[in-house]
């Protein structure tokens, strides 16, 4: 029972992302919609079974960690795209088409960094990026979002921003219920 409800948490993680992409007001958006998710889907299967069997390059390299994890998509890179593709559909007039295609071509060229990064001996790694220098990254990464956390903390997600409690929802104004105005307060 407990490994279906890992399975349903992780395939509602790989189905939004895809959903956030697509504008709001994009021609056949729906059609687009069902064809990210899918490639979603089919790319996380793939590469799930890719990292799993760990497969050997020559003697000491291995393509996968052969490790059991899941491969999935991030919500980290949703802003980003999100924004380039305003940006190339409204500034540069392209279509939805046009502008991921570009968007898709720059991250397939920018997975050459790991990859190339992958085949350094750790020593040159550990060069550099010293742990005095990923150490301080990290604990800068984490407090960055203790902010966002603090700030959303006591009313959930777009409460705190302003007073007011119609917002902009992916694109779309949508009233946000919210327990407070961001500072902490409880329904009871």
């Amino acid at each position: 029972m407990v490994g279906a409800q890992h399975a349903l948490a992780m395939v509602g993680g790989l189905i939004v992302p895809p959903l956030l992409i697509v504008p709001f007001g994009t021609p056949n958006g729906d059609d687009y919609k069902r064809y990210l998710v899918q490639a979603a889907l089919i790319v996380t299967g793939l590469m799930t079974l890719v990292q799993v069997t760990g497969i050997r390059i020559g003697g000491k390299f291995m393509w996968g960690a052969g490790v059991l994890s899941v491969m999935g998509v991030s919500f980290t890179s949703v802003p980003i795209v999100q924004s380039t593709l305003a940006k190339l559909m409204k500034g540069e007039g392209m279509s939805f088409d046009e502008a991921y295609g570009h968007v898709l071509g720059t991250l397939c060229v920018s997975t050459l960094t790991p990859i190339l990064f992958s085949f350094l001996p750790i020593k040159v790694l550990r060069k550099v990026f010293p742990p005095v220098v990923s150490g301080v990254t990290i604990l800068l990464i984490g407090i960055h979002l203790t902010g966002a956390g603090l700030a959303n903390w006591g009313g959930g997600s777009f409460c705190s921003q302003t007073g007011n409690y119609n917002k902009l929802v992916n694109g779309v104004p949508a009233p946000v219920l919210c327990t407070g105005n961001g500072q902490v307060m409880y329904p009871y």
